[in-house]
């Protein structure tokens, strides 16, 4: 593939993308254009907006397309760069609300009295309006709280140690009675149907930043709902992938829609689904178990993605998907991680990308992992300060989730969940 770097004059790197689209109607030789081809990332000048993280704004002719990549340095205790760590942010703080991506970003770093480095948008969400906007599709662990379950979708995370990965994830989160004897699936903070049942956390509503009393409850109809309590002496919230919670049933209600207060878990079942388990009283006791597969214990971060498109250096993206949208898109190799958005529905500018030339341009960028995030009008890339890519609305979309890069104050970091 071959591309045109910009070589941006000092004004127009301050102001960032808002100048872009006029650039491109200056006469070329006042932009001075780079040709190069892109063979693993190597090839792009990075501009640096900070220690280990470089940016690059590839402009090609074929298409046209308009590429924004971060390149972020992995390793941040080999160069002693200062102290970092992802994490992601819910919009408006809760799993049914809607944000900016930059304002997911100050957000998430604010709750852990961090600095905002870098964001992308991240899952694909339920966007209608209604009681459920903002539920995200697949899984996403905020600072080790599970807050959305993954109904075998694709997913990025980060292991202990802040190695990304990537894969396939099913959620396999269910609750026992009866001393182990019966158990039965659970969704998590997420629609309930008369055929199933579904866990509700404080996640699901309430900002951990919410002052006073808000009125909010499960936004479910009809079935049964079970007030659940940690048993004598148990920490149980936030609950982490890995772990068994014993709870017991405080009170039932029936007829749905129960109250969440900011310390309420709620064990909502549907009327179909009640048939099929033993009835449940007050005082029983119960054990939520939290597991997924594969097994993702330990982890602080997580965020749930589209199609997946390279693999250990494999291209894998599917080739029957002809569709150009604009796209997000996470990718990494041993030494760098990169976020990359691809602008789009601009056709004299940008038209975007298909699946398969997603992927292609990953591995182009030196991915041997990359995965890909909502697109469309979603595809936000944020750092700097500032947006650095031209959203396809025009402005930023309000967005379910977005996986974010933080710089840890020395003084002040939270202790690992």
């Amino acid at each position: 593939m071959t591309i045109a770097l910009e070589r941006h004059m000092k004004k127009s790197e301050k102001h960032g993308n808002r100048n872009f689209w006029c650039m491109l109607l200056i006469p070329p030789l006042m932009i001075l254009p780079l040709m190069i081809t892109v063979a693993d990332g190597q090839s792009i000048s990075f501009r640096s907006i900070e220690p280990g993280i470089g940016y690059a704004h590839v402009v090609s002719s074929d298409g046209p397309q308009s590429i924004h990549v971060l390149k972020i340095q992995l390793d941040s205790q080999e160069e002693r760069l200062p102290e970092r760590r992802w994490t992601t942010g819910l919009g408006d703080g809760r799993v049914y609300g809607l944000s900016t991506t930059s304002s997911i970003a100050t957000d998430a770093a604010a709750a852990l009295s961090a600095r905002p480095i870098a964001a992308i948008n991240g899952d694909f969400f339920t966007i209608a309006r209604g009681n459920f906007q903002g539920d995200p599709t697949g899984l996403q662990i905020v600072e080790g709280d599970v807050v959305s379950s993954s109904p075998k979708r694709s997913a990025v995370w980060f292991d202990p140690r802040g190695k990304p990965l990537m894969g396939l994830v099913e959620s396999r989160f269910r609750v026992s009675y009866a001393e182990g004897a019966g158990e039965f699936l659970i969704g998590l903070n997420e629609p309930r149907g008369e055929g199933n049942a579904v866990l509700y956390t404080p996640s699901l509503a309430h900002n951990p930043r919410d002052k006073g009393k808000l009125d909010f409850s499960t936004r479910t109809t009809d079935g049964c709902e079970f007030l659940l309590e940690p048993c004598d002496g148990t920490k149980w919230y936030p609950f982490k992938v890995g772990m068994k919670y014993p709870a017991r049933i405080a009170t039932v209600r029936e007829g749905g829609n129960s109250p969440l207060t900011k310390s309420s878990v709620v064990l909502s079942v549907g009327n179909k689904k009640r048939e099929q388990i033993p009835s449940l009283k007050p005082g029983d006791e119960l054990t939520i178990v939290m597991e997924t597969v594969p097994d993702l214990t330990g982890v602080n971060t997580a965020i749930g993605g589209g199609e997946l498109l390279v693999s250990d250096g494999e291209l894998i993206a599917n080739p029957k998907s002809k569709d150009r949208h604009p796209r997000s898109i996470i990718g990494w190799n041993q030494e760098h991680l990169f976020l990359i958005v691809v602008d789009g529905r601009a056709p004299e500018v940008a038209i975007g990308m298909t699946y398969l030339e997603l992927g292609k341009l990953a591995i182009d960028f030196g991915c041997t992992e990359a995965i890909n995030l909502d697109g469309g009008g979603s595809s936000t890339l944020w750092a700097d300060g500032q947006v650095l890519n031209t959203p396809s609305d025009g402005i930023q979309r309000r967005v379910a989730n977005a996986l974010v890069l933080v710089e840890m104050n020395k003084n002040d970091q939270p202790e690992s969940p």
